[in-house]
């Protein structure tokens, strides 16, 4: 297909009634009204976009990626299954900075009755803000990212400027999140998901403490009505490229060092709230990328995966050996197949009588904290200027503010991510639980420990 041209409106049929996966199924069951499971990301621009060029550039982004106008039918037996509404095209939603606050007003998402994808647009003083706000259920954080991409190419387009679009291939939408296409994939990678069930059954065995122990207070705001609740730091220029160096001098990857950064911090920063015991299992969630090479026709969806990385409190000093061993079990993760556990854990509990529902609905803390590294955040835009900045006709990219669901019992998601070579963290955390105080002094621990390490790249044991 020539770069330039949309995919025709067929797409529809190849998508529309599908299943949803056991992943999809696994999301929408962890949605809940005071912990919902939303993606929203903030793009922020020097300049004010066009009204009827945005919303044409929406409208045909929206025909290349059909999950975004889907909703959720029961089919035969109660199977859950996406249908396509050919006819529904989304708002943007246009608000005047002087009259809103820092994010728009939420208003619940049920994908049984409207497709889980909104588009708000907040203009400030010669300023925007383009805010993407869709389930999870519908795709994840890289895809939210390609739609944006999609939106702004198709807005260039009507501008006037000239930007070759990305081809998409809608017959292998069937087949995302598939762990193997044949009998004889399935049986090569059968001793991998053994290990990693029988590791998976020892780990539910593990008592993991939350991020914190304690109620913020009787005055605590109720999550939904501080949403979401984030603390955000922004790194100086070429704060990520020191990241990657590193790395290349230890011989990990940014990612390990980025986890072996966090789990310190969390040591210490329970240490400071005089919480927890150095027995204390504490564990890390990650979502994992699980595109393959042809996946980069896919239009947006969930092609993710979720692994564990845990760590007794104790064992949380030397930073040498944390690394090391971090570094080992991420590449357990990516080489012996154990990304696709989560997966086939679904799959196997997708026979119980609700049995991915009751799952996901465990009271017990099943995580710490998640992490999710976005890396570099605008690489594949066709936008990108010699800045490292995404700029259209009128209009420059500053900053991406990147919000993670959280869910009940784990209280916080740190996102880190790199644009225009400064490194971007957010953290969402549980008003509830954690105090917007106490959201800081950890985010500012984190970041101590990465400057100290910087400046003592051989030292084993950094204090606070």
């Amino acid at each position: 297909m020539p770069n330039g041209k949309l995919l025709p409106n067929s797409n529809e049929n190849q998508v529309s009634p599908y299943p949803l996966t056991v992943f999809e199924q696994y999301l929408l069951a962890e949605d809940r009204p005071d912990h919902p499971c939303w993606i929203i990301v903030k793009f922020h621009f020097d300049g004010v976009f066009s009204r009827a060029e945005t919303q044409l550039a929406l409208d045909q982004a929206i025909v290349r990626n059909p999950l975004l106008r889907a909703v959720i039918r029961r089919g035969f037996c109660g199977r859950l299954r996406w249908e396509v509404l050919p006819e529904w095209k989304p708002q943007v939603q246009w608000l005047d900075g002087s009259l809103v606050g820092e994010w728009p007003t939420w208003e619940p998402m049920d994908l049984f009755k409207e497709p889980g994808f909104r588009l708000f647009l907040i203009e400030r003083a010669g300023k925007s803000e383009f805010i993407i706000h869709v389930h999870h259920a519908i795709c994840d954080g890289k895809a939210v990212r390609d739609v944006f991409y999609d939106v702004m190419n198709h807005y260039a387009i009507a501008m006037g400027q000239p930007v070759p679009l990305s081809a998409l291939r809608p017959e292998i939408f069937p087949h995302r999140n598939r762990l193997a296409n044949t009998w004889r994939d399935r049986l090569k990678t059968f001793p991998s998901q053994a290990l990693g069930l029988w590791l998976n059954h020892h780990f539910q065995k593990k008592k993991i403490a939350p991020l914190s122990e304690k109620a913020a207070g009787e005055n605590a705001p109720e999550p939904m009505a501080a949403y979401p609740a984030l603390v955000s730091r922004r790194l100086p220029e070429g704060c990520f490229r020191k990241v990657r160096d590193e790395a290349v001098r230890e011989k990990v990857t940014s990612n390990d060092i980025f986890l072996r950064d966090l789990f310190h911090s969390l040591k210490l920063w329970r240490e400071w709230k005089e919480e927890g015991d150095p027995m204390d299992w504490l564990c890390v969630v990650l979502p994992v990328d699980m595109r393959k090479p042809l996946d980069r026709f896919l239009s947006a969806a969930n092609v993710t995966s979720i692994v564990t990385l845990d760590r007794r409190m104790k064992s949380l000093d030397n930073r040498i050996r944390l690394l090391s061993r971090i570094h080992k079990d991420m590449n357990w993760v990516k080489h012996r197949g154990l990304r696709f556990t989560f997966w086939t854990m679904l799959k196997l509990r997708r026979f119980l009588p609700h049995g991915i529902v009751r799952y996901s609905q465990r009271p017990k803390c099943q995580g710490s904290i998640i992490f999710a590294n976005h890396c570099q955040l605008a690489t594949r835009s066709p936008l990108l200027s010699k800045k490292r900045m995404i700029e259209a006709p009128g209009l420059q990219m500053t900053e991406v503010t990147m919000v993670s669901p959280i869910r009940s019992g784990t209280m916080a998601a740190l996102v880190v991510g790199s644009y225009a070579n400064r490194l971007l963290i957010d953290l969402h955390y549980d008003p509830k639980f954690i105090t917007q105080s106490q959201a800081d002094k950890l985010i500012d621990i984190f970041l101590a420990q990465f400057e100290n390490y910087q400046a003592n790249p051989k030292q084993g044991e950094i204090s606070e």
